[in-house]
């Protein structure tokens, strides 16, 4: 077990994520579909398929961390420190390496020049 540097805990429990705060887009779906499943006829359509995909996906992340920040406050409430396992540090590092490959192609395909490698290097610091 490691201990999470408080900088981490405070981050994560001042985040603000909540099912309201969606993407507009993904608000509209769930309002027309509360389960986010596709009827037979859209399942024709790949990129209603994929929306409904992706909508699920971002609601189920966001259960997820509200679950998990509810857990980091009680254990910081009952402790005065969170310890969590390798397979978090795992995962953590796993997200971060996608992050940044993510970004990584984002300013390829922005075509960011050589002079512009401090504002690339800005970017990867807002982490």
């Amino acid at each position: 077990m490691t201990r999470l540097p408080r900088e981490e805990v405070a981050s994560i429990l001042s985040s603000r994520i909540h099912p309201d705060r969606a993407p507009s887009f993904f608000k509209a779906l769930k309002l027309q579909n509360p389960d986010l499943i596709p009827s037979p006829e859209e399942e024709m359509d790949k990129l209603k398929v994929k929306r409904y995909a992706n909508a699920r996906g971002y609601y189920e992340a966001v259960e997820e961390f509200i679950k998990f920040q509810a857990w980091v406050r009680s254990e910081y409430a009952k402790n005065g420190y969170v310890e969590i396992d390798e397979d978090y540090l795992a995962h953590r590092s796993e997200i971060q390496a996608c992050s940044d490959r993510a970004r990584d192609a984002a300013f390829r395909a922005i075509g960011f020049s050589h002079e512009a490698e401090e504002l690339k290097n800005q970017f990867r610091r807002r982490q």
